[in-house]
């Protein structure tokens, strides 16, 4: 019998793209609690993507990604070769209901679109996957002028997203 993707299952879409994660869902343990579900049937790849620069949010532990073009104006200066390419991870078998939860947990603050993606230790051809691009309508009231910093988030708020439910603005629970 074929399980029903629509379901709290975690049945994969073979249709659905590959998503590019760059911030607080490239934990595993974060990324588990959004969709309900063990990412154990997930594959999960350290990835980049490049053109575009990973940033601070006024009052939040979360990042967003801008296009490097725009990243210039948050900035007040031309973004760096190095801050124009963003580590995260390509996370593929995900279902169509783990996509609704993803989409509900980034909000309106973010805008899903398609990238080229690049998989580390790899010779392979850039991937294309979707990636949640900070929306352009905030980017003036909520970017900082700086880098958001994984290792930053790691050291100093991982634990509390993990205790906390209330860091997350969407919870299923």
């Amino acid at each position: 019998m074929k399980e029903d993707a629509s379901d709290f299952d975690g049945a994969a879409d073979a249709h659905q793209k590959p998503m590019f994660f760059y911030g607080t869902l490239m934990n595993v343990r974060i990324l588990e609690r959004v969709i309900g579900r063990p990412s154990s049937k997930l594959t999960i790849q350290p990835a980049q993507i490049t053109g575009y620069c990973r940033f601070k949010i006024r009052d939040a532990h979360y990042p967003g990604l801008l296009p490097a073009s725009a990243a210039e104006v948050a900035l007040n200066r031309p973004p760096t070769l190095e801050e124009q390419t963003v580590t995260g991870t390509l996370v593929s078998g995900l279902s169509a209901t783990d996509v609704a939860l993803l989409d509900a947990f980034e909000g309106e603050e973010y805008e899903s679109q398609t990238a080229h993606i690049n998989l580390m230790d790899s010779n392979r051809p850039p991937v294309e996957a979707i990636v949640y691009i900070y929306a352009p309508a905030i980017v003036s009231q909520k970017v900082l002028p700086c880098v958001w910093s994984y290792d930053e988030f790691l050291n100093s708020h991982l634990s509390q997203w993990i205790a906390d439910p209330s860091m997350y603005r969407y919870d299923r629970s």
